[in-house]
């Protein structure tokens, strides 16, 4: 259960029948963290830009960015979120911040590292896998997350899905699509 102040008092949100993680969800969920420890010595930020099978300089790499959107999670919530992150020096690992008001009386808040594998094209897309823990009204979250990131110049649409683990159960799975401001 998750506990939730609502403007009348509190209540509690049913999420359905508790769900102990199965072997697969820990195979996968170890296959994630695998991939966040391995990932950096095998992939590396490609800051070259092609242009006409041409090779260009390095190109400037965006420092951090904040975005604005929707959410919506399991049990049926939606609502709106704010992200931001902030590259850590010239790596592909980002520090990420998520804030999400769900159906106006759940407030879920998380921060965690994000490794982005981009495409070397002049429109930038890359795809994303992360690990944020957090907070959902009083209670512990960890969300293993993947996603894009894809756009040209500064602005990026940020389409992500997370896996919601809340105080150690398996509670759902979420979903965050933001517009971003690269910079």
């Amino acid at each position: 259960m998750v506990y939730a102040a609502q403007h009348n008092g509190p209540t509690i949100c049913e999420a359905g029948p508790e769900v102990a993680p199965s072997a697969g969800m820990m195979r996968t969920a170890f296959a994630v963290l695998a991939a966040l420890v391995l990932a950096p010595g095998f992939a590396r930020a490609d800051t070259t830009r092609v242009t006409k099978g041409v090779y260009d300089e390095p190109a400037e790499q965006p420092h951090g960015y904040f975005g604005f959107g929707a959410a919506a999670a399991t049990p049926v919530l939606g609502g709106v979120a704010f992200e931001a992150g902030i590259r850590l020096g010239d790596s592909s690992l980002w520090l990420h911040g998520t804030a999400a008001d769900l159906d106006y009386f759940l407030v879920v808040v998380r921060a965690g590292l994000e490794e982005r594998l981009c495409s070397n094209t002049p429109s930038t897309k890359c795809a994303l896998f992360g690990v944020d823990v957090g907070e959902v009204d009083g209670a512990s979250l960890v969300s293993p997350r993947i996603g894009l990131d894809a756009g040209t110049g500064p602005i990026h649409l940020r389409p992500t899905v997370e896996a919601e683990v809340v105080d150690g159960k398996f509670f759902g799975f979420g979903t965050t699509l933001t517009i971003a401001y690269e910079h």
